[in-house]
């Protein structure tokens, strides 16, 4: 183990009363954006409060808090919440980093709104960024808040006035945001030093979804999960009845099979 771990504990539990101090909005049941020397920012946003989840800066109290005040729009959470006004061009018009909707940042919000069983937030997320991908044949930069649509938002150039900016393709945190909603949410699975922990979740429109070839370590998963809601009714690997885990030291062919409650 890490030497004078228990120093870094320490540290690390003042990091997390600063950040309540600092950023937490007990009036308003929000983190701010920011602080600087030129007037601090409240806004929302996204990839902070889904870390303050995810990280547990958020005691439950402030957690449920989040979940009560938090804003999203149709096409997702946006990365910064409202766009900031020198953006506000018209009723369409949204800045490249306040308004926009990152899929990298609906990830991480999907993640933790599915550890908090706030599954509804999750689907939001979920269902859009899928739509968008189907659509697409691929998975963009950015989209815009309302429409959905690829759209790269409002920017300054060096020295010049403020225009609309491109939205890239092919994005590799956009795609990978995705499969951490499908691997860590929807399959469930929760990795650490010992090995995989499965705690699935199925919406009830999804009853059935499979995983194949899967190297982890020295072994080879295959999965199949069957019906729908985050309680599990059987855990079979290669036939046999067993605790929703994988060991780190597993290295063989494994057959999951996990069946849901309905």
């Amino acid at each position: 183990k890490m030497k004078n771990s228990h120093q870094w504990k320490e540290k690390a539990e003042k990091l997390k009363l600063s950040i309540i101090k600092h950023f937490w909005i007990d009036k308003d049941k929000k983190f701010r954006y920011l602080i600087d020397p030129f007037g601090n920012s409240d806004a929302q946003e996204g990839m902070g409060i889904s870390f303050a989840l995810l990280f547990g800066i958020a005691d439950n109290s402030i957690q449920e808090a989040v979940f009560q005040t938090v804003k999203t729009e149709p096409a997702g959470i946006p990365c910064v919440y409202p766009s900031f006004p020198r953006y506000q061009v018209n009723d369409s018009s949204y800045g490249r980093h306040s308004g926009t909707v990152w899929p990298h940042i609906q990830g991480f919000w999907a993640d933790a709104s599915a550890k908090k069983n706030k599954y509804s937030f999750f689907e939001h997320e979920f269902k859009n960024l899928m739509k968008h991908a189907v659509r697409d044949n691929q998975f963009v930069e950015i989209y815009h808040p309302l429409s959905g649509l690829p759209y790269g938002g409002l920017q300054e150039p060096h020295l010049n006035p403020v225009t609309i900016w491109f939205c890239g393709e092919r994005q590799t945190w956009s795609a990978t945001a995705f499969l951490r909603m499908i691997l860590y949410n929807i399959l469930g699975m929760n990795f650490s030093e010992e090995g995989i922990q499965f705690t699935p979740y199925l919406p009830e429109d999804i009853h059935s979804i499979q995983l194949e070839d899967l190297h982890y370590g020295k072994a080879l998963i295959n999965l199949t999960i069957e019906g729908t809601g985050n309680r599990i009714e059987s855990f079979e690997i290669n036939g046999k009845n067993t605790a929703a885990f994988i060991s780190c030291q597993s290295q063989d062919s494994l057959l999951i099979k996990i069946k849901m409650e309905k």
